[in-house]
C-alpha cells in the first residue's frame, strides 16, 4: 500500500489527474472525520476539504511532499483555522479554538456486554474521554483511530515527536483505572471482544464526491 501511495503521489504531482482521484478517494473520509471532530457543520467540513484539494492540484508543479497523508492533515487542520477566521485576531481566537474545543466520541456500539452494565460502562467511557484536554484528544485521535504513526502525528500538530509520546502516556495514565474497571466488567460477563481501537468514533462516515478538478 505505501509503495502504491508513493507512485500515486509522484504520478499527481506529475499532473496525473487518476493519480490524484485516488488519492482524493482515499483519503477523503478519514480528512472529513478528523475535520468533523473541530465541530464546524458538514458542509463547511466538506467545503474545507475540498478546497485543500483544490488548492494542491492547482499548486502541484511547486510543492515539495515528502508524505501525503500527514501533509493532507495539516492543510486541512490549517483550512480550518482560516475558515473560522477573516482577522488576524479571529485567526488567533481560531487557534486557541483548536486547542480547546478539539472533540472525541467513544463507539458505545463497540461494547458488548449485559444491558444491565452498559450503562455503567458508557459513563465511565465517556467521562473518561471528556477528561482528557483537548491535545490528548486530538493526539490520540490521530494515532490510535487514525494509526498515524508518532512522527505523522508531531508533524500535524507542530510538537516534538517526544512530546507526543508523552501526551499519549499521559493519556493512557488518565484513563489506566478507567480501562481497567471496564475490563474486569467485561471478564465478569465472559463476553470480551477487542474494543481499544474502536472506542474513539468518528462523527460521520460520509462518502466523498466523485472529483474536485474538471
Amino acid at each position: 500500500m505505501t509503495q502504491e501511495v508513493d507512485i500515486d503521489l509522484e504520478r499527481f504531482l506529475s499532473g496525473n489527474k487518476t493519480a490524484f482521484e485516488r488519492i482524493y478517494k482515499q483519503y477523503y473520509p478519514e480528512l472529513y472525520n478528523y475535520a468533523r471532530q473541530f465541530q464546524i457543520d458538514p458542509a463547511a467540513t466538506n467545503d474545507c476539504i475540498q478546497d485543500v484539494f483544490i488548492e494542491i492540484w492547482n499548486s502541484r508543479k511547486r510543492l515539495k511532499i515528502k508524505s501525503i497523508r500527514p501533509y493532507l492533515f495539516i492543510s486541512v487542520r490549517n483550512k480550518i483555522t482560516k475558515y473560522r477566521s477573516s482577522s488576524l485576531k479571529e485567526q488567533l481566537q481560531a487557534g486557541k479554538y483548536h486547542q480547546e474545543e478539539f472533540e472525541v466520541k467513544y463507539n458505545p456500539s463497540a461494547i458488548h456486554i449485559e444491558a444491565e452494565n452498559k450503562s455503567e460502562i458508557e459513563i465511565k467511557l465517556r467521562k473518561g474521554v471528556e477528561n482528557l484536554t483537548p491535545r490528548q484528544k486530538e493526539i490520540v485521535f490521530l494515532i490510535f483511530y487514525n494509526n498515524l504513526n508518532y512522527a505523522e502525528a508531531a508533524e500535524i500538530l507542530g510538537i516534538k515527536v517526544k512530546t507526543a509520546y508523552n501526551q499519549v502516556h499521559k493519556s493512557i495514565n488518565d484513563l489506566r483505572d478507567l480501562l481497567l474497571a471496564v475490563l474486569i466488567l467485561y471478564s465478569l460477563n465472559f463476553s470480551y471482544q477487542p474494543f481499544a481501537s474502536s472506542i474513539i468514533e468518528p462523527t460521520s462516515n460520509r462518502k466523498s464526491p466523485h472529483s474536485v478538478i474538471t
